[in-house]
């Protein structure tokens, strides 16, 4: 039976429902019943809670009998729910399908209508217009109660939102203060596995996501197919030592690096093939630690039974594996640093070793060719004397023979005018062509003695200082003089010339000797091979002053010097 007195009586306030007396016989639990069946089409699990409500507002929570004003009451609160679920026109069609008034429940109602019209003393069309304003009221009461709840789902979204970020801010923020505690494990002077022990200590602690306060960290050895468990924490005897070393593919974790991938478990599967008996339920993160790409070892975490997978707790458990391998990488780093220092110093103190032998025999080499050098120098120095005494010998012949010449012609004279005198046969002009000899014979004797003395004086000069090297001073032309009379018997047998120039008063603090052997090299050199193919050669000296230098210039008009041994004349040892 399709009724609309219900929407009419909500017109009309309880103060005036309630001066009509009307038969309470409907049956409570029936009416329940089929409001509760329309209800739970549309509202599931809320039905039965939000009727029970309705019941309790009106007053009918313990009421097994009411009246048809009350059911009225009744199907306008479940009408005003369904509206806002279905819509009105689909609200009106559901309940008026169901039949909630019978044929004498819609009488008593339509009665009792009567009765109220007359009372409130209300023509049809004021009543019309009453029901209008009421229904625009609802209406508008309506639209007012659907934007609410449209503000109350954004407010809802918003804090949704705001709370979703706030905990991606506080994840962000325990990540970092775990990752910073890490870091600072890093640099503590300590071992890779108490490092290890610590942060794994430092990642259970966090209450932020739902861990167990218990897990490992696996190192990985490549070569032995094996994970070697380095940390743990909260882990039962057994459990450690069957856990050890574990093969690459076998259990979570040997899959987990087999597979170079994160492994979830949110129970002892059969993917758990490490147990032990009395093993307690529970789950399992085990993700690889990589670095490049490359698995490092493996970090497994414990969760309670049926624990749902988290997006949050897999990317705090990335974050902290890369902190892992950055751990790990260092230390690594450090030990193949440590390695190579090693080594190097190995091979330092080895090629330190190796260079003082060479080192050792570099001296005695240089201590040998030192003495050799000595040797040869000594030897320059005697061959250079031996020239100067052989020339100085060649020139002292004529003045020890112009000498000797004039004695024996003075001993002949004096012996021819003892004769003549013995014989009583000497003459005046006997006596002074004898003292006329003897004069001129003497003078001559006196003048080749003297040139022999210089010489003799000259060559004791230079002979010592070549053979001494004592600093001294001395005038540079003098001396140079002095050399060049020394090697002039080698100079005038070829008829060969030498000129110096250098200041008078030129006077130097040096090493003669130095000077004597340098420019007799010079002069025996320009004679031996610069004049080879000559007769007659000129050698200049030049010296010249400037400030606290000297330069001596020494040339000759000979053949010169090939140019490919001009740049090798000052190579040691070196000759043509």
């Amino acid at each position: 039976m399709n009724i609309q007195h219900p929407k009419k009586m909500d017109i009309i306030s309880r103060s005036q429902k309630k001066g009509f007396s009307l038969p309470i016989s409907i049956r409570m639990i029936e009416k329940k019943q089929a409001f509760l069946d329309v209800l739970t089409l549309y509202l599931s699990d809320e039905a039965e809670s939000f009727l029970s409500r309705c019941i309790q507002r009106i007053g009918l929570e313990k009421r097994e009998f009411i009246s048809s004003l009350e059911l009225a009451d009744l199907y306008h609160e479940v009408e005003k729910k369904l509206v806002k679920v279905l819509g009105e026109d689909t609200a009106c069609r559901v309940l008026s399908q169901k039949n909630i008034f019978n044929i004498k429940e819609a009488g008593e109602l339509t009665q009792a209508y009567g009765h109220v019209l007359a009372k409130m003393q209300l023509s049809p069309d004021e009543l019309i217009k009453k029901i209008h304003y009421h229904q625009e009221r609802e209406a508008l009461l309506q639209k007012h109660a659907v934007e609410l709840q449209e503000k109350i789902h954004e407010r809802d979204r918003e804090l949704h939102h705001r709370i979703k970020v706030e905990r991606k801010i506080q994840a962000q923020s325990e990540i970092r203060r775990v990752i910073a505690a890490i870091l600072e494990i890093t640099l503590q002077p300590i071992g890779l596995q108490e490092r290890l022990q610590l942060s794994l200590e430092m990642i259970l602690s966090t209450q932020f996501y739902q861990l167990q306060n218990k897990g490992s960290i696996f190192l990985a050895d490549d070569r032995r197919q094996l994970l070697v468990m380095e940390a743990s924490v909260g882990m039962a005897p057994e459990l450690k030592t069957q856990c050890n070393q574990v093969a690459y593919g076998t259990c979570l974790c040997g899959k987990a690096i087999l597979e170079n991938k994160l492994i979830f478990a949110d129970h002892v599967n059969h993917l758990h093939e490490i147990t032990y008996k009395g093993i307690l339920p529970h789950g399992h993160y085990s993700l690889p630690i990589k670095s490049g790409g490359k698995a490092l070892g493996v970090l497994n975490i414990y969760l309670e039974e049926g624990h749902e997978r988290s997006r949050d707790e897999e990317n705090f458990l990335y974050s902290v594996a890369n902190s892992l391998a950055s751990m790990i990488e260092r230390q690594n780093s450090e030990d193949q640093i440590r390695e190579f220092t090693e080594e190097l110093e190995g091979r330092v103190k080895k090629r330190t070793h190796e260079l003082y032998l060479t080192n050792h025999a570099l001296q005695e080499s240089l201590r040998s060719l030192q003495e050799t050098q000595d040797m040869l120098v000594q030897s320059e120095k005697v061959a250079s004397l031996g020239e100067l005494v052989s020339g100085v010998a060649h020139e002292m012949n004529t003045p020890l023979g112009n000498g000797i010449t004039c004695v024996s012609y003075i001993d002949e004279c004096t012996k021819k005018l003892k004769e003549s005198y013995q014989q009583a046969t000497m003459t005046r002009r006997d006596l002074e062509q004898y003292l006329d000899a003897v004069q001129e014979s003497c003078t001559l004797s006196q003048v080749s003695l003297q040139r022999a003395a210089d010489l003799v004086a000259s060559f004791k000069e230079i002979a010592v200082d070549q053979l001494t090297e004592e600093k001294r001073n001395f005038k540079l032309k003098d001396y140079l003089t002095e050399i060049i009379v020394s090697l002039q018997p080698k100079i005038s047998r070829a008829h060969h010339k030498v000129i110096i120039k250098c200041p008078e008063v030129l006077e130097v603090n040096s090493y003669p000797g130095i000077f004597a052997q340098i420019l007799t090299h010079l002069v025996v050199n320009s004679l031996t091979h610069g004049f080879e193919k000559q007769s007659r050669g000129l050698i200049t000296i030049d010296v010249t002053q400037e400030k606290q230098w000297i330069h001596l210039c020494y040339a000759d008009d000979g053949e010169g010097i090939r140019g490919d041994h001009l740049k090798k004349i000052f190579d040691p040892f070196f000759t043509t």
